[in-house]
């Protein structure tokens, strides 16, 4: 027992030996390995719950979402463009192409000459609005005012208000409103009836383009179309007065202020406006013409008009006076 005792003591006596995992060198490792086990490469500490597949089912619905949106307003804002940007030569075309094919059918007299179209019998309503709109110069546009009686005698069209609307403006576009004046004036021929709407474009296009005497003409049109009275109309008053003060009809202007101060809500005795606020083109126009005669005045005269000039600094709006 003795040397068996004494066999061990060496062993006990000697340091431990230190244990692999707590070495200097494995300690370093150790160190590193934890440190990697934190470190995917995107410094992004909650990775784990963003790969989630509720997370990824999310971010796929928003991205497709959105994709879908920015893809419908690009559609939508390529066709707009593509409205808005035709160019001379498509239109021409589809004038052209237009007219080819229903204007033969219209002017047919006879039966052989209808046989020898190939072509509906009786054209669409549509026909006459998109020659208007495809009309790109005063010559077409005349073409297409010409078929107007051909189609009443043969067909018995009549014509829509919007229809009518649709030619003033397109007058008004191409610069050439005494064509819609030429058809409103002659009604035995063209029985196109006047709206008021287009009665009021069609003056506002004349004094425009500095047809001035041709606007009492216009004006005059109000009673033959039976579209009320002209004197309840503060937009065709305010494009008369506007007309007669710029030629210096001075007896005409006189005639036309009372009236006008009255459709403005004026008393006589008291400046009394009704204010609405609106941003309608009819509006502007009051505004504008009304701005126009109380300069022109101020400058004919050396002194404005008294009450025009105190609605004008006090209006924001100009209220329209309801069609009687």
């Amino acid at each position: 027992m003795l040397r068996a005792a004494f066999a061990l003591r060496p062993a006990l006596q000697r340091p431990c030996a230190r244990s692999l995992q707590t070495s200097t060198a494995a300690f370093a490792k150790k160190k590193r390995a934890v440190v990697d086990a934190f470190e995917d490469g995107d410094d992004d500490l909650f990775g784990s719950m963003a790969s989630s597949p509720d997370a990824a089912a999310t971010a796929s619905v928003q991205q497709t979402s959105t994709t879908a949106s920015a893809k419908t307003q690009t559609a939508t804002s390529k066709a707009k463009a593509a409205r808005t940007r035709m160019s001379d030569r498509r239109r021409n075309r589809e004038f052209t192409q237009l007219w080819d094919f229903a204007v033969p059918q219209i002017r047919a007299q006879t039966m052989e000459e209808k046989r020898a179209h190939k072509h509906p019998a009786f054209p669409r309503k549509s026909t006459f609005p998109r020659l208007v709109q495809l009309a790109g110069n005063r010559a077409q546009l005349e073409q297409v005012v010409d078929l107007i009686p051909l189609l009443d005698a043969k067909y018995g069209w009549t014509y829509e208000p919007r229809h009518v609307e649709l030619l003033t403006l397109r007058c008004d576009s191409l610069g050439c409103p005494e064509v819609a004046l030429k058809v409103f004036s002659d009604v035995p021929r063209y029985r196109m009836q006047m709206t008021r709407s287009a009665g009021q474009q069609l003056m506002h296009s004349l004094h425009r383009y500095g047809a001035l005497d041709q606007v009492p003409v216009a004006a005059a049109l109000f009673a033959v179309h039976n579209v009320g009275n002209l004197e309840r109309d503060i937009v065709a008053s305010s494009i008369l007065a506007a007309t007669s003060a710029k030629q210096g009809q001075t007896e005409l202007l006189q005639g036309l202020l009372p009236e006008i101060r009255t459709m403005l809500g004026l008393s006589t005795t008291k400046i009394i406006s009704q204010w609405q606020d609106g941003k309608s083109l009819q509006n502007k126009w009051v505004k504008t013409y009304l701005r126009a005669v109380d300069l022109l005045v101020e400058k004919s005269e050396g002194k404005p008009i008294d009450w025009l000039r105190q609605w004008r600094h006090r209006s924001i709006q100009p209220v329209v006076a309801p069609a009687p």
